[in-house]
């Protein structure tokens, strides 16, 4: 749980690639103000990590099951050209593109995410991820 903090990086967290991105339980976030890359020009995201699903960590690599946005402040006014918003997930795994990918130890993705009382000051909405594929099962509830 985070809460009354404000950070100034390109993501709001980051989840380790060394130890496979992994975190197993939730995430809950309240009354938070995120402003991407201290105000430089990026299309910041909520959640950083990397997982290919090639690589055996020794245990089963998992996002968290569920994460509650509930009051965030996603200070984006400096943003690039052609910006659509900021991103809930980054680009995991850009090979993993259709169903074509097979992982060898399959990474356990995010089930649910909730976004309540979440702002852009760019008035952009947030979008699951670059990488539609990867997160397409997600479910994105906006209250």
């Amino acid at each position: 749980t985070v809460e009354n903090t404000t950070v100034y990086a390109n993501e709001f967290f980051e989840l380790r690639p060394d130890y496979g991105s992994t975190w197993e339980g939730e995430f809950i976030v309240r009354n938070c103000r995120f402003v991407p890359a201290n105000g430089r020009k990026i299309a910041g995201c909520l959640v950083m990590g990397r997982n290919s699903g090639m690589h055996d960590f020794g245990y089963t690599c998992h996002m968290p099951a569920k994460i509650v946005f509930d009051g965030l402040e996603i200070d984006d006014s400096s943003h690039p050209d052609k910006y659509s918003g900021p991103f809930i997930f980054s680009n995991f795994n850009p090979e993993r593109r259709d169903d074509t990918y097979q992982e060898k130890f399959p990474y356990v993705l995010t089930r649910e995410v909730v976004l309540k009382n979440v702002t852009t000051k760019s008035g952009k909405s947030v979008n699951v991820s670059p990488n539609g594929y990867m997160f397409k099962d997600v479910k994105v509830t906006k209250k």
